[in-house]
């Protein structure tokens, strides 16, 4: 199966076409992702969303570059906003922390 022909089936609802999509790609993905994102479960969920936006935004691809390059470029913006994310919930646990302890005079 081609690539134009595992979209074109995506495009058009091909179930079938969707599971290979998933067993072609997933674990790939995935090992591109775990090498960003140290935490398992994490790396795995980003590669799940990841596959979600790529078939969510499918009719915008433009075949400019292969199919694992496009879900390579969604996984480097997946995995700055887990770094992102991540920074803002220790920045503010940080906060809370300083905040208790000059409340506490330490």
């Amino acid at each position: 199966m081609t690539e134009q022909d595992l979209i074109s089936g995506m495009l058009a609802g091909d179930e079938e076409a969707l599971k290979f999509f998933y067993r072609a790609f997933y674990f790939r993905l995935f090992r591109y992702i775990s090498r960003k994102i140290s935490v398992y479960e994490d790396a795995e969920e980003i590669s799940q969303d990841v596959l979600m936006a790529c078939v969510e935004g499918l009719r915008d691809f433009t075949g400019k570059s292969s199919l694992y390059t496009y879900l390579c470029a969604i996984a480097n913006h997946k995995a700055i906003d887990y770094y992102r994310n991540r920074h803002r919930r220790y920045s503010a646990v940080i906060q809370l922390v300083a905040a208790t302890d000059s409340k506490m005079g330490l």
